[in-house]
């Protein structure tokens, strides 16, 4: 029942296309492309004319010329000269993509060198600065014993002067 009706409305419809919509609609069929063809199809006026062959559908074989010997060696030259040009593309790329990784190797080499010397000069920079609150703090202490009338003997035993 539903395929019946579908079928009535789509005969209505093909019935009320105009002639060039329903032919349209058939080259659609056979040719996807036919949309990006219509400006220089739009040209020609096929209007009246048959294939060739006689029926609705042109059935007729497109045939090639044999190629001669010298069309064949032709051939194989460009076919060999694709292939050499295939293979220097295929070595380049490669030599390129070796001597970027190599470049990319001693890249990431480089940076952990300057990471290691970095991570070595804060180290030392925080061993100094500790050196240094050791130091302020012995002569902060000292200069508190020495408000408090401590004598300066008995201070030097106890916080030797911090050398320099």
């Amino acid at each position: 029942m539903y395929q019946e009706l579908r079928e009535q409305l789509s005969r209505d419809a093909h019935r009320e296309l105009p002639f060039h919509g329903r032919v349209e609609r058939r080259v659609l069929k056979c040719c996807p492309y036919y949309r990006s063809l219509a400006s220089v199809l739009s040209k020609f006026s096929f209007y009246g004319e048959k294939p060739p062959c006689g029926d609705s559908v042109c059935t007729d074989i497109v045939t090639f010329p044999r190629q001669d010997e010298q069309d064949h060696a032709l051939s194989l030259e460009f076919r060999r000269k694709t292939e050499e040009c295939k293979l220097l593309y295929l070595q380049k790329s490669t030599h390129r993509f070796l001597a970027t990784a190599r470049e990319k190797q001693e890249c990431e080499l480089e940076i952990e060198r300057y990471r290691v010397a970095a991570e070595k000069h804060r180290i030392d920079i925080e061993g100094r600065r500790r050196k240094m609150v050791l130091r302020a703090d012995a002569i902060t202490t000292r200069n508190v014993l020495k408000g408090r009338r401590v004598p300066k003997d008995e201070i030097d035993q106890v916080l030797p002067i911090p050398k320099v």
